[in-house]
């Protein structure tokens, strides 16, 4: 991250003035937002905003959802950011969400649906 952060950053914002709708220059936005340290400029809500952004444009487009685990993946960045940001509830709705769309998705079911379960109880 050191040595190619601001090139990451660069080319994930150039990839979206070529094209806003670019799910996945908007993942790695998200992806930057998330892993950056606040301190340097980095937020978890400002990542769970670009993940939601680029799960409505997949959504409103069948194609961006059939054999793409990108879409699996950003179900996945929303739940981790869900987590970190003590959402829990809406966590939970994303588990269910991705179970539903992909029942043997094991990372979710067998990992996080039971993280978020225990700590809604």
């Amino acid at each position: 991250a050191p040595f190619i952060g601001s090139k990451s950053l660069e080319y994930a914002k150039k990839s979206l003035r070529i094209d806003s709708l670019n799910v996945i220059g908007i993942i790695q936005m998200g992806n930057i937002a998330f892993h950056t340290p606040s301190l340097l400029g980095g937020s978890k809500q400002e990542a769970l905003m670009y993940y939601l952004k680029a799960l409505r444009i997949m959504e409103r487009d069948p194609e961006l959802k059939v054999h793409n685990w990108n879409y699996l993946h950003v179900l996945v960045c929303i739940i981790n950011t869900c987590i970190e940001l003590k959402q829990y509830e809406t966590a939970r709705k994303y588990c269910l969400k991705a179970l539903s769309f992909e029942p043997g998705f094991v990372w979710v079911k067998q990992t996080l649906y039971p993280q978020v379960l225990k700590k809604l109880s």
